[in-house]
């Protein structure tokens, strides 16, 4: 399905920005028509397309629109959105399972507890580290 987690690639398109579905080879990218789309790749037949045109990234809203195969016409559907994900300020880390080898690890590494979001991105993942909130 289209549905899902969208992250920014390297890569540009027509000298924009492509974001390319998580586990899967949909993708996200302005076409050449002005609106952005999410289809199978690159130029190919749209599934998904924004209403606005010639915006210079993805609406974050729900104007967007989908191919009805059977009417063969688009249709907009107010229940799509695209929003940009945002990591958290604060992941809790704890372990209730079961284990008693993680149970020690987590226990003589002391990994319980808040971690705060630092301003360090690796590999586009922000960096957390230990700390009070």
């Amino acid at each position: 399905g289209l549905l899902g987690t969208y992250s920014l690639q390297a890569e540009l398109y027509r000298q924009f920005p492509v974001f390319r579905k998580t586990g899967g080879q949909e993708v996200l990218y302005l076409h050449e028509g002005g609106q952005w789309s999410v289809s199978q790749g690159l130029g190919e037949e749209q599934s998904l397309r924004s209403r606005l045109r010639g915006s210079l990234t993805p609406p974050g809203d729900s104007r967007w629109e989908f191919w009805d195969v059977e009417d063969g016409e688009w249709r907009t559907e107010p229940s799509i959105s695209v929003l940009p994900f945002r990591h958290p300020e604060y992941l809790s880390l704890e372990y209730k399972g079961d284990d008693q080898v993680v149970r020690e690890v987590f226990e003589s590494e002391m990994l319980e507890g808040m971690y705060k979001k630092q301003n360090i991105v690796h590999n586009t993942c922000p960096y957390y580290v230990k700390g009070e909130k």
